[in-house]
């Protein structure tokens, strides 16, 4: 089969007299193995990052986050990868931001202060 996965992504900006605005439309990927994780984890602030449960997925493929904390906009969440114990953060979420993106290795998180949830979606590649 192909076409498996079905996604868009939208953004826009204004602000004074700057303004954008994109939209991909519907897209389609490739899933070579059915399995996915779907979950939410507690992210603490371990210096090395936490690996998030991949639970059946052996190679990860799109995934999507969500940092449903709508309570502080000074909390984030930071996902990357881990190294030699060293935790290299990729992207950084507010508060009820989301992202979604291609992983090409077992993906780590962080919280910037106390413990904060993480919701994802990880589809194998």
């Amino acid at each position: 089969m192909a076409n498996e996965i079905t996604y868009s992504i939208s953004v826009g900006l204004s602000n004074g007299g700057v303004q954008d605005n994109y939209a991909t439309g519907s897209k389609t990927a490739n899933q070579t193995t059915a399995a996915l994780v779907k979950n939410v984890q507690a992210i603490g602030t371990t210096a090395a990052g936490e690996a998030l449960d991949l639970g059946s997925v052996i190679t990860p493929g799109i995934a999507y986050f969500v940092n449903p904390d709508a309570t502080s906009s000074s909390e984030t969440i930071q996902i990357g990868v881990q190294t030699g114990d060293v935790f290299y953060p990729l992207v950084k979420m507010k508060a009820a931001e989301k992202a979604m993106f291609r992983l090409t290795a077992a993906p780590y998180a962080k919280a910037s202060a106390g413990t904060i949830n993480l919701m994802y979606a990880i589809y194998a590649a």
